[in-house]
């Protein structure tokens, strides 16, 4: 059993890094394998903070809800941030990685204007998710900067129904954050991100 206050190192050994962005070549070896999870990170265009809204939230979760339902992809969990979305799901055998995200964007126009591609990484078929979902759930910058309190629920965060994480174990009963992880979060971002 992990110790739930040692967690971020159990799931991030060693400082080990999950991958490295290359914003300049973001098509570059982009592949569609149907079945496979992604990570997939897309940004409004000039980085606009215009994200973070009720209507704007339910917009983008029905979108990608409908296109579950239409077998383009299974989504397992994502976190909307003022000025990007990031989500992690499972590619269906209907359309191309491209597809998927394009299709998102086009449908989700009517209230914010993206920037013309998206980051994406495709995870090994024994790559944990876990640590994927982690750092979904830990992204907010509120939690850092105090301005939600670790009983509090980052509301534009949302995991698929059939999905289970084992973080989600460490968080109490009243679903309190423990407090190292928050302190902690700055780790795992460092796991994301350029050395």
């Amino acid at each position: 059993m992990v110790d739930k206050f040692e967690f971020v190192d159990w799931i991030f050994p060693m400082g080990s890094k999950l991958r490295i962005r290359n914003t300049q070549a973001l098509r570059r070896g982009r592949v569609s394998v149907p079945n496979a999870r992604y990570f997939v990170t897309v940004c409004t265009r000039d980085r606009a903070p215009v994200l973070c809204s009720d209507e704007v939230w339910l917009s983008l979760v029905q979108q990608w809800e409908n296109q579950e339902l239409e077998g383009d992809m299974s989504l397992h969990c994502m976190v909307l941030m003022p000025d990007h979305l990031h989500v992690v799901f499972r590619l269906g055998a209907r359309l191309k990685l491209g597809q998927v995200v394009g299709k998102f964007k086009s449908k989700a126009t009517c209230l914010v204007e993206w920037q013309e591609d998206f980051f994406d990484h495709r995870l090994g078929s024994d790559e944990p998710e876990e640590p994927y979902a982690f750092y979904l759930f830990m992204n907010p910058n509120p939690y850092r900067s105090d301005l939600l309190g670790l009983d509090s629920r980052w509301k534009f965060w949302k995991k698929g129904a059939r999905i289970k994480y084992e973080f989600e174990e460490a968080v109490g009963e009243c679903g309190a954050l423990p407090t190292r992880w928050v302190a902690e979060s700055e780790k795992v971002r460092a796991c994301f991100e350029v050395e």
